[in-house]
């Protein structure tokens, strides 16, 4: 349901590109499915399956994006790793990236 009336839908999560941990990559539309078949989320299975479902249901936003960054664990965890905090202003401003060209309007705080 939360697909359902968004013509864009931006994703930030952690993901597997096999590169050096750190590294941010930002992924759109059907290239996601695809990277996912190589298991690039922690969260790969209840993203993968939200985004086969959405299809299946018919419901076609204008864009989805992944704003995906290389952990540098890939152990399950509830916390964040002190690595990757130091990584935030990046991962925003990739996230600031997506949106600029979606011509959302934000401001840092």
């Amino acid at each position: 349901p939360y697909f359902e009336n968004s013509n864009k839908i931006l994703i930030i999560d952690a993901a597997n590109f096999d590169e050096k941990p750190g590294h941010i990559d930002i992924i759109y539309d059907d290239d996601i499915l695809t990277m996912l078949t190589s298991k690039i989320s922690l969260h790969h299975l209840g993203l993968s399956d939200v985004l086969s479902m959405i299809k299946l249901l018919d419901i076609n936003p204008d864009v989805i994006c992944l704003v995906g960054i290389q952990p540098y664990h890939m152990e399950l965890s509830l916390d964040v790793s002190v690595e990757l905090k130091k990584d935030y202003g990046q991962i925003l401003d990739s996230v600031w990236s997506v949106l600029g060209t979606w011509n959302v309007s934000w401001q840092k705080k």
